[in-house]
Order: structure tokens, then C-alpha cells, then sequence
């Protein structure tokens, strides 16, 4: 049970956060170089924050991917899995849900029709579903692969520089791909793409696109993981 709960709300706030800082950024119609700064620091810092509160207790999680990766490494009984998930999904639902009840009025101040539909969704900026998968692929690839190294390859680093050097790998990643273009983690796009965006901004939102969001990080996760497992750190090291 405290593994379900921790999982839960460390879920809800990287979800919630994460979906109000993107929205209150876009909601200004800054579409520059310091929105796409401000929602890789934010992200980083919504992550951070129940990464501290709760890594001890779950091995902060709060996305399915990772859940599969963590799995992978066999530091994860099957029997856990449904606990991780779900409680994972009821987080980001009740985030999800929270957000487009407070930050609806967003809508109002947005006044860019093209931006409005990032309040709820992910929009890649091809329409290239192939390479929108490999991007997405890719953060997950990248993210997991560089959480793998600072937990379990570097040495002598106290819990305060893993957690900075966490905050600062999602921070980066930000910078570099853009978190209104790619999802990242799937639980901060699905639930107000398919369930809680606004009826005219859910017509445009594409509900195929939640595939790519679900697969492609799971898949980077995993192909980390993978990736990972057959490099002979002690060699190396």
C-alpha cells in the first residue's frame, strides 16, 4: 500500500505540475528560446520534487516506462507491476483532471488557435509519425539510459548529486527536444488528450497519436535497459 500511495502522488505531481507550467507558458504565447527554457526547468523541478519525497520508499517511477525498464534490470517483483501502474494511471488522471478544472481559463488568455490545442496535448511538429516515434524513442532512450549511469555506474555520488544530476538530465533533454512536441512521459499527455481537453480543442487533437506517446517511451526505456545490462561496466569502470 505505501508503494501504491507513493507512487500515486508522486505521479500527480509531475503530471499536475507539468501540465500547468506548460500551460501557463503557452497560455502567454511565448513561443521562444525562454518558454522552451522555463518548461525544461519546470519539468525538471516536477520530477525532482517527488523523486526526494519518495525514492527511498518506490524508486520514483511515476512513469510506466520506467516501471518496464526497472522491471527489466529484475530489481522489480511481477507482483508489483499492477501496484506501480495503477497507481501511476490513478495519479495522472486525478492531475489531469485537476488541471483542466484550474487551468481552463488559460484558453481565454491563449491567442494563438495552433497553441492552444499544447495545452492538452502533445503536437509533434512533423507529421511524419516515424520520425515523431524515433524522437520520442529517443528522450526515453536518452533519459533512462543517463539515470542507469548516475544510480548504478558512477561512484561516490551523494543522494543531493544524483538528484541535481536527474534534474539537470530531464532539464537538457527539454532544451533539446521540446517537451510541447515530445511527451516524455506518457501519463502527462494521455488523459487530457482523451478524456478532459475542451470538446473544440478535442476535435483537433489527434487520439492515434496516444500509441506513439505509449510505445515509443516504453520502447527507449527498455532498449536503455538492454543497452545497459550487456555494456561490462566493471571493466570500464
Amino acid at each position: 500500500m505505501e508503494i501504491f500511495i507513493g507512487e500515486a502522488i508522486g505521479t500527480f505531481v509531475f503530471v499536475f505540475f507539468t501540465l500547468a507550467i506548460i500551460s501557463n507558458v503557452i497560455s502567454l504565447d511565448k513561443g521562444n528560446v525562454m518558454s522552451v527554457f522555463a518548461i525544461s526547468i519546470g519539468t525538471g523541478i516536477a520530477y525532482l520534487v517527488p523523486c526526494i519525497l519518495f525514492s527511498d520508499l518506490t524508486g520514483a517511477h511515476f512513469n510506466i516506462a520506467v516501471t518496464a525498464s526497472v522491471f527489466l534490470l529484475g530489481i522489480l517483483d511481477i507482483k508489483l507491476i499492477g501496484y506501480y501502474i495503477s497507481a501511476q494511471v490513478l495519479g495522472s488522471i486525478v492531475a489531469s483532471f485537476l488541471y483542466a478544472v484550474c487551468f481552463r481559463s488559460n484558453l481565454k488568455k491563449c491567442r494563438d488557435e495552433d497553441l492552444k490545442v499544447k495545452l492538452y496535448a502533445v503536437v509533434p511538429t512533423s507529421k511524419n509519425n516515424i520520425l515523431n516515434f524515433i524522437k520520442e524513442t529517443a528522450v526515453s532512450y536518452i533519459f533512462m539510459f543517463m539515470i542507469l549511469l548516475i544510480t548504478f555506474v558512477v561512484k561516490d555520488l551523494s543522494k543531493g548529486e544524483v538528484y541535481i544530476l536527474m534534474f539537470l538530465v530531464i532539464a537538457l533533454l527539454g532544451m533539446a527536444f521540446n517537451y510541447t512536441v515530445v511527451a516524455f512521459n506518457p501519463l502527462r499527455d494521455i488523459f487530457t488528450r482523451l478524456l478532459f481537453a475542451p470538446r473544440d480543442i478535442k476535435s483537433q487533437i489527434s487520439k492515434v497519436y496516444v500509441v506513439v506517446t505509449i510505445l515509443a517511451p516504453i520502447l527507449g526505456t527498455v532498449l536503455a535497459t538492454l543497452t545497459y545490462k550487456i555494456i561490462p561496466w566493471d571493466k570500464i569502470m
